[in-house]
């Protein structure tokens, strides 16, 4: 089954947008209209594509549906749902279409598995572009954007919700720290 993930940030200089589109073997990568084709396999062993690809996943609302929209000459274009990342105010609530950069008039969920990777030598240089973007303060490091996602996330929660989460992880911690007959005490006190 083929997924579809966006990562859309504005940080400072102006927007960068992460198009993520995964397919059985491979995954293909746009970056500001210019994309690469890595193997899945592969992909843990670019530290930085694998984090934007995390924050992909976590932005998108839904990996297994497209958005269709119709264009100024009346052409159907295509979008995903996800949270945009703004400078000024971290991740936005809503949930926002972004238009796919490349191919905008093709349903990426209905186009066919590369059947290979891209050269190392477009692999550079789509690297080379990415720290373009960092040091030019286009993007900021993946971590960064998730520290963000996550403290939105919390920040949305109430007090009994982090609570009960609070208690899982003591109850966690506690069952590595000690053996089986303390653990279930402790269940029984904290009625988790």
């Amino acid at each position: 089954m083929i997924e579809v993930s966006c990562f859309h940030s504005h940080y400072i200089r102006g927007p960068v947008n992460f198009t993520f589109i995964k397919y059985k073997k491979f995954i293909k990568i746009i970056l500001q209209k210019k994309k690469v084709i890595i193997e899945i396999e592969n992909l843990k062993n670019y530290g930085i594509l694998f984090n934007f690809y995390m924050n992909s996943l976590l932005c998108t609302e839904d990996t297994s549906k497209i958005i269709q929209l119709i264009d100024r000459d009346d052409k159907i274009i295509y979008g995903i749902s996800t949270m945009k990342y703004i400078n000024t105010i971290c991740f936005i609530d809503d949930y926002e279409c972004v238009i796919l950069e490349t191919n905008s008039y093709r349903n990426p969920l209905l186009s066919q598995e590369p059947k290979r990777e891209s050269s190392i030598k477009k692999q550079n240089k789509f690297f080379k572009m990415i720290s373009y973007y960092g040091m030019n303060d286009y993007i900021k490091y993946p971590i960064y954007y998730i520290e963000d996602f996550l403290y939105e996330m919390i920040s949305k929660l109430n007090m009994e919700q982090i609570i009960q989460y609070e208690k899982q992880i003591y109850i966690i911690c506690c069952l590595r720290s000690f053996n089986k007959d303390i653990y279930m005490n402790i269940m029984k006190f904290i009625k988790v």
